[in-house]
């Protein structure tokens, strides 16, 4: 048997040196799409940061309209008449507020969704590539 490494008549390489540059592609790849991942996530963090005041702002508003819609309802019942309907046209206009509130953050975080999209992207693309060359080979 012959001890002397084998090598490709077609391009004179070593098999070790071919699965040497394999690995150091696949590192190369994996390294790419996880800066994509984490450049992404970075994204949709400062999304989040930006949003949560807003979500804070909502439930806050919603909060003090449903105690003001609370004391509206407890003096309707008491006086009937004046001074509650005052406490009522406050708390609708909080609420209103608060439903605006959210519809704002709603869009927001529905506009850039949770996933990483881009990432998914490439990696989808990447996937039919790998299809496409195993087919090939």
């Amino acid at each position: 048997m012959n001890n002397t490494i084998k090598t490709s008549e077609a391009n004179g390489r070593s098999l070790a040196a071919v699965v040497a540059e394999l690995k150091n592609d696949v590192v190369q790849f994996l390294e790419t799409r996880y800066q994509i991942l984490l450049a992404e996530m970075k994204e949709k963090t400062e999304t989040w940061k930006s949003a949560l005041p807003w979500l804070l702002v909502a439930v806050f508003l919603a909060f003090a309209g449903f105690l003001l819609l609370t004391g509206a309802a407890v003096v309707l019942v008491a006086v009937a008449v004046g001074v509650g309907w005052s406490l009522l046209i406050v708390g609708v206009a909080y609420l209103i507020l608060a439903a605006i509130s959210v519809a704002v953050v709603y869009g927001e975080l529905k506009s850039h969704g949770i996933a990483p999209q881009r990432t998914l992207h490439v990696l989808q693309e990447d996937k039919v590539w790998l299809q496409k060359e195993a087919r090939s080979a």
